[in-house]
């Protein structure tokens, strides 16, 4: 009767011990994963139509680790000029081979209507100013970005 008792204590001891070596190995995964990097890369105009354009904002992500991730999703916010023209979230936007970078596009669809006063400082000026915030979401990983820069007529 004793033998059955150790070995159960045994056994349970040896489970609980088990559950806890594997919950620390599960842990230690999420400490090995590297943050991927976001950097701006460019920004052009694609899709002029009558009632407004496409503006194209290109992020370059670098994944370290040694399995692809996938960008899950984009949530920005876009201003030209001092107006906002633009807020929103792009979901299951691309993925990223192990080790590797890749061009992630951002479109930005906005409407001239929303861009009237932007438009008559750029008709003037020959110039506006653009900035573009929000954070890319890979798993339970957030990497926010502000970028600003400009806009000129190239002549």
């Amino acid at each position: 009767m004793r033998m059955k008792s150790i070995i159960k204590i045994a056994v349970g001891l040896l489970s609980i011990v088990g559950l806890l070596w594997f919950a620390s190995c599960a842990s230690l995964g999420r400490i090995f994963i590297e943050k991927p990097k976001v950097t701006f890369d460019h920004v052009s105009v694609r899709d002029p139509s009558s009632t407004g354009i496409t503006v194209i904002f290109g992020f370059e992500v670098e994944n370290p680790n040694p399995f692809e991730i996938k960008v899950d999703s984009i949530q920005y916010k876009a201003d030209i000029g001092a107006h906002s023209i633009s807020s929103g979230e792009i979901k299951n936007i691309a993925a990223v081979a192990a080790k590797s970078k890749a061009i992630v596009e951002l479109p930005v669809n906005v409407k001239f209507s929303d861009l009237f006063a932007s438009i008559l400082d750029f008709l003037q000026k020959q110039s506006t100013s653009y900035h573009l915030m929000g954070e890319v979401q890979f798993g339970p990983l957030s990497i926010p970005f502000d970028e600003k820069g400009e806009f000129k007529v190239n002549h």
